[in-house]
């Protein structure tokens, strides 16, 4: 018959066992099965302790994005919102033309709002250069040739249209704040590009409106009538 082995309160011993070699056997499995028992509860008291840390940390983090959401806005940042609405009222969250832009505070909601503004006027000023440039309005463009010319031109053009896409994808973001920036901008841009006329370029002070900064790139286009100036900007 094979020796059963069973712990006891003095230690393992077996049963049926025949000489001492076998009881030697027979502690010694029980001892190497109380190890890897021992072995096994502290794995498991470990693997318990990972998991809870990792439980209490995701609950912290989920907890300070909810709170910070709820502060201002929620989700994690979209385009074209349904219907025009502000993104500060607990509405969801808008990106900023870039998909790492996401505007969910209120000090980035100001940037974005205040860099629309500075963008509209941009185009503006822009589209005002880009006119007197192309007269050679300016004095640094007096002694260019022919190639200079064109190269300064298409970068102007090139630079205020991409900005004025800029504009109109900001547009379709539905929000108040960057509608009304974008809008006022543009309007404040007119007047800067007006009151520069007025001091430097006085016989071009009739300008043609008509189709939008994102589309038409001829429209606002000075047209002159009369001698230039002989004031300059530079």
């Amino acid at each position: 018959m094979d020796p059963i082995c069973h712990p006891s309160p003095v230690g393992p011993h077996c049963l049926h066992a025949t000489d001492s070699t076998t009881n030697d056997v027979c502690m010694l499995r029980v001892a190497v099965t109380d190890l890897l028992s021992q072995r096994a509860s502290s794995l498991n008291a470990h693997a318990e302790i990972l998991y809870t840390m990792d439980h209490s940390t995701m609950m912290t983090a989920s907890g300070s994005n909810s709170s910070s959401s709820d502060d201002f806005c929620t989700g994690t940042g979209r385009v074209m919102l349904p219907g025009f609405q502000l993104a500060s009222d607990g509405g969801p969250c808008i990106l900023f033309l870039f998909q790492d832009a996401v505007v969910d505070t209120k000090t980035r909601y100001a940037m974005a709002v205040l860099g629309t503004f500075v963008l509209a006027i941009t185009v503006e000023l822009l589209r005002w250069s880009r006119a007197h440039v192309s007269r050679r309005d300016f004095r640094f463009t007096v002694g260019w040739g022919e190639g200079s010319m064109d190269l300064a031109l298409f970068v102007l053009y090139t630079t205020q249209m991409c900005l004025a896409y800029w504009l109109m994808l900001l547009v379709m973001l539905y929000e108040y704040a960057i509608f009304i920036a974008i809008v006022v901008g543009l309007g404040v841009g007119l007047v800067v590009a007006r009151r520069l006329d007025l001091a430097y370029y006085p016989a071009a002070i009739a300008v043609t409106a008509g189709g939008t900064p994102c589309c038409d790139g001829h429209c606002g286009d000075i047209a002159t009538n009369g001698a230039i100036s002989t004031k300059s900007l530079v």
